[in-house]
């Protein structure tokens, strides 16, 4: 789409460097989420597939991974599950368990086998 409508692109790109950041702020401090389990999984979802999209297209993320708490959040899922599969499900999120296939993302962009281990002890749990 670059190729054919540059003037669009800029634009769309603008805005989003403009919001971006304020959604992801709310990792700060500790990769924490204010919304849930489920709400988790649906921002990561969507933030991580567009920072990939980035990375492949412009092989820039801006920085967007440096942000604080950014590098933890992969945690946030981990922590809050139980060990009968059933989450602390708070902020109207139910107890399921999320799949969260962008565990694999973060672990491969942060280093970290844990989050490629949840990823894929639960890639068959419905996502809420």
């Amino acid at each position: 789409m670059l190729d054919e409508e540059p003037e669009i692109c800029v634009e769309i790109l603008d805005n989003i460097m403009k919001s971006l950041p304020l959604a992801m702020k709310e990792f700060a401090p500790d990769g924490g989420w204010g919304e849930g389990p489920g709400y988790w999984a649906y921002a990561t979802q969507y933030n991580f597939i567009f920072l990939a999209a980035l990375e492949s297209s412009i092989r820039h993320d801006f920085n967007f991974l440096e942000m604080e708490g950014v590098s933890e959040t992969g945690f946030f899922p981990i922590y809050i599950t139980g060990p009968i599969d059933k989450t602390f499900n708070f902020a109207d999120s139910s107890d399921r368990v999320v799949s969260a296939p962008q565990m694999f993302y973060l672990s491969k962009k942060f280093k970290n086998k844990t989050f490629a281990w949840y990823a894929f002890k639960y890639a068959f749990f419905s996502s809420p």
